[in-house]
């Protein structure tokens, strides 16, 4: 019982912050979701070179601190191919299924009450986003449009960069 309390206090402090950590889907009627867990991953094979290990010591730092559209933007020059995922939790839903499992567990119906929460779980929603894509859909940073182009693109033909990309 002392975990659905807590389960439901944390449950009630996001929802006073709804409007700071959750988002409104736009594909269907959930409520707001909280984001609850993400991960970046590299699809390409990735040599972890000094320039790069630089480079991804700034994206660890963004991401720390919930920067991910600035860990993104470190991660644009790198060309690498990339897919952001985020898990959400319907926050309606789950605080729904956190005080039916609460009336459950009062009531000594153990496995009505994990159902219930197991229900809510199953509720949560996967979105996967590609890096090329959520890079393009964000604005250009000045610096990037002005700076000249990396020595590492000037040494490597683009006809080569083409043939290197995996086909869709």
């Amino acid at each position: 019982m002392k975990l659905v309390d807590q389960a439901k206090m944390a449950l009630t402090a996001a929802t006073k912050d709804v409007d700071k950590l959750a988002i409104k889907p736009q594909k269907n009627d959930m409520g707001p979701m909280v984001p609850i867990d993400a991960r970046l991953t590299i699809a390409d094979d990735f040599v972890l070179n000094p320039e790069k290990k630089e480079q991804m010591n700034k994206v660890n730092e963004h991401l720390k601190k919930g920067e991910t559209r600035k860990a993104i933007e470190v991660l644009g020059p790198a060309d690498e191919s990339m897919t952001l995922t985020t898990l959400f939790m319907p926050l309606e839903a789950m605080s729904k299924a956190v005080d039916e499992a609460a009336t459950l567990l009062a009531g000594n119906k153990y496995y009505e009450a994990n159902l219930a929460l197991k229900n809510a779980e199953d509720g949560w929603v996967t979105e996967s986003q590609s890096f090329v894509d959520y890079l393009a859909a964000l604005p250009k940073p000045e610096k990037a449009m002005n700076s000249p182009k990396p020595e590492k693109a000037a040494s490597s033909p683009e006809p080569e960069k083409a043939a290197n990309k995996p086909s869709s």
